[in-house]
Order: structure tokens, then sequence, then C-alpha cells
């Protein structure tokens, strides 16, 4: 694990607070390294089957906060299974970013960060362009039917006129009215049937296109719920089994995850999904007056 200081921080952070000397960070940061090396094998060993992947963890010790764990994640094709695979990159790996114990106290904050901004923003891209091909096809063969459309009104106004000249008219223009109409009929019904099998045809790709967004948004939100049961379950477990290794730490302190940018809101853009832990809670825990499940009830859960 790699350690340094931030002087600019520490500074900072002295300037404002009461000093922290009591905390050793020598020990607290030992004792990071093998937290670091639990959480590591634990996530990397529990998501080698899902469409989320752990990649890497970061830690970070802030004073009077606490300490920060970011795992880096990437994500596959979210478990689809039809044709639009096609359209999602798989995401490439990112390096592990260092590990940084800061000067300072109070807090273990364990920051989960996933690198795939950019993987969500190629496969935006990917399926925009897909469907923006669909909308071009529809698009046509909306503007085929409405075309239809504009032939129809033409040859129903002529049908008009020939009926209103055929009031006046000797047989023999009757007779030639009546064969016009006839053949206005004939291409009348055609143009119907075609334009009812553009109109026919251009719901289906609608439907087919609505259908492959919720079926890829479904995967999506199914390898989310998939990935947080596992990681809850590591993190609950890690803590219980190991959170009184973290001796070095005040105890006035909390322990939080971060998983950044795991969420996407409505605007399409990522957000972080935060667990605060307290050390109360964990101390009870690891002397199992409580259970991880119910640890994990505890804990202050937000997206931001």
């Amino acid at each position: 694990m790699k350690v340094s200081i931030l002087a600019a921080s520490v500074f900072a952070i002295t300037a404002a607070m009461p000093s922290y000397s009591a905390v050793n960070y020598t020990e607290l940061g030992e004792e990071l390294e093998i937290m670091n090396s639990v959480l590591e094998t634990s996530l990397r060993q529990s998501s080698e089957s899902e469409a989320i992947r752990f990649r890497g963890l970061d830690t970070s010790y802030l004073a009077g906060q606490g300490v920060v764990f970011e795992v880096a994640t990437s994500r596959g094709t979210w478990g689809l299974d039809f044709d639009l695979r096609q359209f999602i990159p798989s995401a490439p790996e990112a390096p592990l970013p260092p590990i940084i114990v800061g000067d300072g106290e109070h807090n273990l904050v364990f920051e989960v960060e996933q690198e795939w901004e950019h993987v969500i923003e190629e496969t935006v891209r990917g399926f925009e362009e897909a469907f923006r091909e669909v909308h071009e096809q529809m698009r046509d063969v909306r503007a085929d039917a409405r075309e239809i459309s504009w032939e129809v009104r033409e040859l129903e106004r002529r049908k008009r006129d020939l009926n209103f000249e055929a009031r006046t008219a000797d047989e023999e223009r009757k007779r030639e009215i009546q064969a016009d109409l006839e053949e206005i009929e004939i291409e009348l019904a055609n143009l119907k049937l075609r334009q009812q099998e553009l109109t026919e045809y251009a719901d289906t790709l609608e439907a087919e296109q609505k259908a492959q967004i919720e079926k890829q948004q479904q995967a999506r939100l199914e390898a989310d719920k998939a990935f947080l049961a596992t990681f809850e379950e590591q993190i609950g477990d890690s803590l219980c089994r190991f959170g009184a290794g973290l001796r070095a730490l005040p105890r006035d302190e909390h322990i939080s995850f971060v998983l950044k940018n795991f969420e996407v809101n409505e605007k399409r853009k990522p957000q972080d999904r935060v667990y605060v832990f307290t050390q109360a809670n964990i101390r009870e825990c690891v002397q199992e007056k409580i259970s991880a499940d119910k640890l994990l009830e505890q804990a202050v859960v937000y997206s931001f």
C-alpha cells in the first residue's frame, strides 16, 4: 500500500482543529495495509462472475474524518444476451491508483470508485447510434405513409370532382367517368393497403426499439442489484471479522464506504453510493452482539 502525507491538508486541518498527535499514523498505516489486503482479496474473488467487476483499492485517511477505501470497478455488458450487446464496449482495465494515508484522525471511510464513466458514455453513444438508425428508418417509413396520405386525398378530391361532373354529363361522358372512377377506386385501395403496411411496420420498429431499451435497462438494474448484494455482504463480513484490527483508529470515528459513480441520475450523471458506519456498531458486530445484516441496516446509506 502506497503511503504519503499531504502537507497542505495537514496544515489546514491543524490550523482549524485540535491536535491529533495521539494517533500513531505509522501503526494506523500498517493496520490499513492489512485491511486493504483483506478487502481486495474478498472483493476480487466475489466479483469474478459478476457483470460488474472489482478492479482495485485506493485508501486514504482524513484527519477528523477517517479512512477512505476506494474500490475501482468496471462494467461489462451488464449481462445483456440480446443483439444490442454488439454496441456495448468492454471496459478497459483501470490502473490501480495510489493509496494515501494522510495526517489526522477520527473516522474510517472506505471509498469504492467505479472506473466506468467513460464506459457509460461509450455505451450511450453506441445505443444512440443504433437507435438513431432505427429512428431514421421510422422517419422514412412514416414520411412515405404521409406521402401516400397526400396521394389519397388527391384521388378523393378527383373522385368528388368526377362524381359532380357526372350529374350533368351525357351518357358517353358518364361511361368515361365511370371507368375513371373504377380506376381511382382500385388505386385508392392499393394506396390505403400500402399506407397501412407502412404504418404497421413503423409501429413494429418503434415497439422493438422500446423493448430493447427496457431490456437493457432491466439488465443493468439486475447487474447493479447483484453487485450491491455481494458488495454489502463482503464489507459487512469484513468489518465484523476484522474491524477490531484497526486499533490505532480513534473510537469516535466512522468507517465509510463510497461506491463512486455507481449510479446514474435522470440526467445521466454519475452519482456516488455512500455507506457510513459507526465504530460502536462495528464493535458490537465484532463481539457478535449484532449480525452483519444488522450492521448494514444501521449504516447511513445515500447517493450523492
